[in-house]
């Protein structure tokens, strides 16, 4: 309601300030009698119908939020028929105002489409002048002006809804916060599970199918045993330092958030200890190496995690170009130096996979080969790896264990294949696993290996490189070959002339990366360039290419609104019209058919104040872009800085939980089975004995590896699944 009060308000105030100025009604126009008379009541009865549409119009104005579309063009509407009926003597600004009011909202509630053909109507109306009058000034003027006004409006309101898209989107994620914190949550138990089963788990079994089959061998094989050992020793090293990483990641985080505490900094000092350690070992069975990285030694920022990144950089011997090819002969190797014989048939030209399918495709060989381990010791296994176009195909078989497994199901989690399962299908994929045709078990998978186009960087820089020539090479072939032709008289003076547009020009290739700095530079070039004329240097008639040349300061100006800094940008467009201003006044000075001073260049600097209104629609045109790119201003950051923290410190606990179990379960077990490999190395014990106790601390640990699995899932059960592999009734169920 303030809006159409203070517009009526202002109506009748311009009204009632012409009828003072005129002697309305009657005034100056009463000495004529009856016929004065007349008119007097004309003009009044004219003055009341005005007063009237303006009053309607300012009541539309009350439902532009609401209905927008036609409260503009209703006041369009009454803004051109007022203006074709009525005399100018009694219109006021405030139709053409309440015009402006509605179409800022029509631009803030409604999409740019619909408010872009009323501002076209609008500027068309533009020059219509008053009933009996005649056009108050050259159409084009009246167009143009018209034209930038409205599209002023229309960007203004633009800017506003995106804010308000911004605000409302920051404060839905503040109010959400609690839903962000339970998701990010079960997305790092989820995480600390895959990651547990698939690199601890897979040690942990290796090592007890290794320790069972040394000690049954070790009369016929006593090579074995050593191998065992220090299999036993070098690999429970590695997954001690991998899990004390994973704690001292969870120690450490209050420290980085709220300053922590004395405790928290001690364990990250003793972690950080063990995490240089194990840097500088190697994964002996698993043929991978710097899997345990992934166990705790990165960091969550909210929920936004590119998992498969991390996960590559754990499989990918922190090689980017490292492929299946690679890695998978060295992960069948371990297998077979524990006694089971693998055959690997790579088929297809190697070529760069996407990290997901790269990594998923890995664990599946490496699942497959644990539960080989597991189920099926001593059996052939078969790796096949059918790498197509469009599709990656894993298949691995083991034939039928040659002796009953036994009691080996109890090693497994029971989780194995359903995290696969999940891994697979989350990229499009389908995995499969049962009995073979010739008994045994299969497990195959399939993953689209869509042909990743690298996202073509290269049309930024092309448009860099266009803004670069056409304000360069434009204005020097329009100076040497037009009509200005008088502004190089010689190749030399020509060549200077190019150097000039040149380094007027370069700045362009940096608007996007240092956008204030290149405005910055092209302003410099552009002072100096008209400073030397005016003192003589350089002769009047280059002027001319420096005019042609001026768009560069507008694209750098849309720049600066576009990609600028986060703070207020608006001393752009004041400092390209005050150095416009200057150098006009520097080209009337150095014009030899002018007499003027140097003072002349304090009013055009003025007059270039006046024209930074004319400016505002090229930097208001860059801010919108920065604005549909979804970046928000301070306030926004603010609130959303708070949701990743808050969101942050969610996933913060699970891993503190996680690694506080790991730390009373796992770890002991850990601890107990290094020992007993060291102490049969060393012969302090006998080999038999360090041989059962590495085994049973190896079963150990995966028992309370299970137990832990089976907590995370406990407190976070994916809906719609039951236990993984329920439906297999087969002893391999605990795949």
């Amino acid at each position: 309601m303030v809006v159409p009060a203070l517009l009526v308000a202002g109506h009748v105030a311009a009204v009632v300030l012409g009828g003072v100025l005129d002697g309305f009604p009657g005034g100056a126009g009463g000495e004529g009698g009856a016929g004065g008379g007349g008119g007097g009541a004309g003009a009044a009865w004219q003055s009341a119908v005005g007063s009237l549409v303006v009053v309607l119009a300012a009541a539309a104005l009350v439902r532009r939020r609401t209905a927008p579309a036609p409260v503009c063009c209703a006041a369009l509407c009454a803004d051109v028929v007022t203006r074709a009926l009525l005399p100018q003597s009694v219109l006021t600004a405030a139709l053409p105002v309440a015009v402006w009011v509605a179409l800022y909202s029509l631009s803030v509630h409604r999409p740019v489409r619909l408010a872009l053909p009323v501002a076209a109507l609008a500027t068309a109306a533009t020059p219509l002048p008053g009933a009996g009058g005649d056009l108050a000034g050259p159409l084009l003027d009246d167009l143009v002006a018209g034209a930038l006004l409205h599209a002023a409006v229309v960007l203004g309101g633009r800017l506003w809804a995106h804010r308000k898209a911004g605000r409302a989107r920051a404060l839905a994620r503040l109010a959400d916060v609690a839903g962000e914190r339970r998701v990010a949550a079960a997305a790092e138990r989820e995480r600390l599970a895959r990651d547990l089963h698939d690199t601890a788990g897979h040690h942990f079994t290796a090592l007890a199918v290794q320790g069972a089959a040394a000690r049954r061998l070790l009369d016929a094989h006593p090579e074995l045993a050593d191998e065992a050992l220090a299999a036993g020793a070098a690999v429970g090293r590695d997954v001690l330092a991998a899990l004390g990483a994973m704690v001292a990641a969870a120690a450490d985080v209050p420290d980085e958030g709220d300053g922590g505490g004395d405790e928290g900094g001690g364990g990250g000092g003793g972690g950080g200890a063990r995490r240089g350690e194990g840097s500088e070992r190697t994964v002996g069975a698993s043929g991978v190496e710097g899997a345990e990285k992934a166990l705790g030694a990165e960091r969550v920022e909210g929920t936004e995690r590119d998992e498969a990144t991390e996960r590559g950089e754990g499989t990918e011997r922190d090689d980017r170009n490292a492929g299946l090819h690679d890695v998978l002969p060295s992960l069948c190797a371990g297998l077979e130096r524990l006694g089971t014989p693998v055959s690997l048939d790579l088929h297809g030209r190697p070529r760069a996979l996407p990290p997901d399918v790269r990594v998923t495709a890995y664990r599946v060989v490496q699942e497959s080969l644990t539960n080989a381990m597991r189920y099926a010791a001593g059996a052939p296994v078969t790796v096949q790896v059918r790498q197509g176009l469009v599709e990656l195909t894993v298949a691995v078989t083991n034939a039928p264990a040659p002796r009953p497994a036994g009691g080996a199901t109890a090693w497994g989690s029971g989780r194995g294949l359903g995290l696969l399962r999940e891994r697979v299908a989350a990229l499009g994929g389908r995995l499969t696993a049962g009995p073979g045709a010739h008994g045994g078990w299969t497990v195959a998978a399939s993953l689209p290996t869509p042909v990743r186009r690298a996202r073509r960087a290269w049309w930024p820089r092309a448009l860099d490189v266009a803004a670069f020539t056409a304000c360069a090479a434009g204005p020097l072939l329009a100076t040497a070959a037009g009509p200005f032709a008088a502004a190089a008289r010689g190749g030399p003076e020509l060549a200077a002339l190019a150097c000039l547009l040149t380094a007027h020009a370069a700045p362009l290739l940096l608007r996007r990366r240092a956008p204030a700095t290149a405005l910055a530079a092209l302003l410099a070039v552009s002072l100096a360039w008209s400073a030397a004329t005016a003192a003589g240097v350089l002769g009047f008639a280059w002027l001319t290419a420096l005019a042609l040349a001026w768009p560069g300061e507008l694209i750098a100006l849309h720049a600066v609104g576009a990609y600028g800094p986060a703070r207020a940008t608006w001393p752009a467009p004041v400092a390209v019209g005050v150095v416009g201003g200057t150098e006009l006044g520097l080209a009337v000075v150095a014009d030899p058919a002018e007499a003027a001073g140097f003072g002349t260049v304090a009013v055009t600097t003025a007059l270039g104040l006046a024209a930074v209104p004319w400016l505002l629609p090229v930097w208001g045109l860059g801010l919108l872009a920065r604005a549909r790119r979804g970046e928000g201003g301070p306030w926004e950051r603010r609130v959303l800085d708070a949701v990743a923290v808050r969101v942050g410190d969610a996933a913060a606990g699970e891993r503190r939980r996680v690694a506080t179990a790991l730390h009373g379960t796992v770890v002991g077990h850990a601890v107990r089975l290094v020992r007993s490999a060291e102490a049969g190395l060393a012969g302090t014990a006998d080999r038999s004995s360090a041989l059962a106790e590495m085994t049973t601390a190896a079963r150990g640990a995966l028992a309370g590896l299970r137990d832990l699995l089976d907590a995370l899932d406990a407190r976070a059960p994916a809906p719609g699944l039951g236990k993984p592999d329920a439906a297999h009734s087969q002893p391999d169920e605990g795949r």
